[in-house]
């Protein structure tokens, strides 16, 4: 697929949502402990492949959905866990 420009609009917090223009969006809610403490896991297999902070992620139960003239049909997913991610190229 070519690539394309759109506009990206984010806001975060405990939820975070993002719409990117004429393709679709994601919400992300964080997964919270009687007492309102954010619920981790650590040491995950996933985590270490996108080089997580420490290894650590929160849970965060998410949906997303995706749509493209170009694709050959509109996608959705759910997800539950979010990190920070640290890209680097060597």
């Amino acid at each position: 697929m070519p690539t394309k420009q759109a506009r990206i609009e984010i806001d975060k917090g405990d939820k975070v949502t993002a719409r990117i223009a004429g393709i679709g969006h994601i919400e992300s809610n964080l997964l919270k402990d009687e007492s309102g403490r954010i619920m981790t896991t650590q040491n995950v297999g996933f985590a270490s492949f996108f080089n997580a902070d420490g290894l650590n992620t929160e849970l965060a139960p998410s949906t997303a959905q995706w749509s493209d003239s170009e694709l050959p049909h509109p996608m959705e997913h759910r997800s539950g866990a979010r990190t920070t991610v640290n890209w680097q190229a060597d």
